[in-house]
């Protein structure tokens, strides 16, 4: 199984998210159908990355389901990695010549997801990156990076470096054929728990985070998030 094809990489997300869950409430939650939601268990406990156990029924007292629960995330964020290299989404880099806190409000205005070191700033007390990070969000393949690259390029040459990576939003949502609003894009990736909005910009969320760290080969900077969602000393 490919576990980052749209609706597993969305189902994984979640389970990484919650730590405990039904197929059937996450189908119903995703909005997916309960045999797609199957097969991601399926493979999730074949490979030891969860464990089912029966619970109660909350509103009876009586029925009862099959719960999921995690059991390894870090096994979990390692099989994603394989197949997520975020040097393979990474579009540009550049550096200019814009302080950091200016850059990062300009960049604000053009519908980014602010991204690894970046996000991890605002979860972390130790780790400050001197790197800006962040997603293209909408319009068709490179378009959005392309007009991105072409306004940034207009400044002069600094010490503030930046990069640029891809971010099909089909990946974390259904399937579509038209091209998605940045302002559309942005509101569906909130609601799978791929981003928050936050009064500084659009940041992913501390799960997406980590699994952005795992994909750049940067685990270790997310010791603290690991620890806070999951009790792991790494």
């Amino acid at each position: 199984m490919n576990p980052i094809a749209p609706t597993t990489y969305t189902a994984l997300l979640a389970v990484l998210t919650k730590k405990e869950t039904s197929q059937r409430d996450l189908a119903r939650e995703l909005g997916v159908s309960l045999g797609q939601t199957n097969k991601v268990f399926q493979w999730l406990e074949q490979n030891r990355f969860v464990e089912r156990t029966a619970a109660t029924g909350r509103a009876t007292g009586k029925a009862k389901r099959d719960v999921y629960v995690l059991t390894n995330p870090t096994g979990l964020l390692r099989a994603v990695s394989l197949f997520r290299d975020m040097s393979r989404l990474r579009l540009f880099t550049m550096a200019v010549d814009t302080p950091r806190e200016e850059l990062l409000s300009d960049l604000r205005k053009h519908y980014v997801i602010f991204c690894l070191g970046t996000a991890l700033g605002r979860f972390s007390k130790f780790y400050r990156s001197d790197e800006v990070s962040f997603y293209a969000v909408g319009g068709a393949g490179r378009g959005r990076a392309d007009e991105l690259r072409e306004s940034l390029a207009s400044r002069k040459e600094g010490i503030t470096r930046l990069a640029c990576y891809s971010l099909d939003t089909r990946t974390h949502g259904r399937r579509e054929r038209e091209d998605v609003r940045p302002r559309e894009a942005i509101d569906r990736l909130t609601s799978c728990g791929f981003a928050e909005k936050t009064p500084r910009g659009v940041f992913t969320t501390k799960v997406q985070t980590v699994v952005d760290l795992f994909c750049d080969g940067k685990a270790f900077a997310a010791r603290d998030l690991l620890k806070e969602l999951w009790g792991i000393n790494l």
